[in-house]
């Protein structure tokens, strides 16, 4: 349940992401931005997820996930940023790029828990749930961040996208007990 819920929140993540992100664009006046930051975040995401795989880790991977979703959540805080047009932009910059060396890693992290914790006659349901978490927390958390910027602005997206990210860190962290490898002798 630990996973479906990490997986939840981070689909609310992508779901408000892509919402508030054009919206801070055209609010702008610079639609095109969110092209940019979203092939910036794309490549960022895919460069963090390189390097990870690259690496030996020792530190158990409930323990990584729990590093990768306070990354995650902490990352996104730049999005919050208020002040000149210039320091917002650049705190949305940061927010984009921070979170997306975050969300791969904690991505592949689910997935191996997953695989350690779920027992071998039903992983297969276990990652159709983690799947179809993903994607439901992206559309509720798309909805919820459009009434936030029809509402507020390209803002109130932006504090959803921070609200999403601070939910994939407390169920990540709260969840570091029940994330124990399952013995399959």
């Amino acid at each position: 349940m630990v996973l479906v819920g990490v997986n939840t929140t981070i689909g609310g993540f992508f779901g408000t992401m892509s919402i508030a992100v054009t919206a801070f664009a055209l609010e702008r006046g610079t639609p095109g931005l969110a092209a940019v930051l979203f092939a910036a975040s794309n490549g960022a995401g895919l460069l963090a997820v390189l390097v990870y795989g690259l690496r030996r880790w020792h530190a158990e991977p409930r323990i990584q996930l729990a590093v990768a979703a306070v990354a995650l959540g902490l990352g996104s805080l730049p999005l919050l940023a208020r002040g000149s047009p210039a320091v917002v932009l650049a705190g949305v910059v940061a927010g984009v790029l921070l979170t997306a060396v975050a969300v791969p890693v904690v991505l592949v992290l689910g997935s191996t828990l997953a695989d350690a914790v779920v027992d071998r006659g039903v992983l297969t349901e276990a990652f159709a749930w983690l799947g179809s978490a993903s994607a439901a927390g992206g559309a509720v958390a798309a909805m919820v961040a459009g009434l936030a910027v029809d509402g507020t602005g390209a803002r109130g997206g932006l504090l959803v996208a921070v609200a999403a990210a601070g939910g994939v860190t407390a169920l990540a962290l709260a969840g570091l007990h029940a994330l124990r490898p399952v013995d399959r002798d």
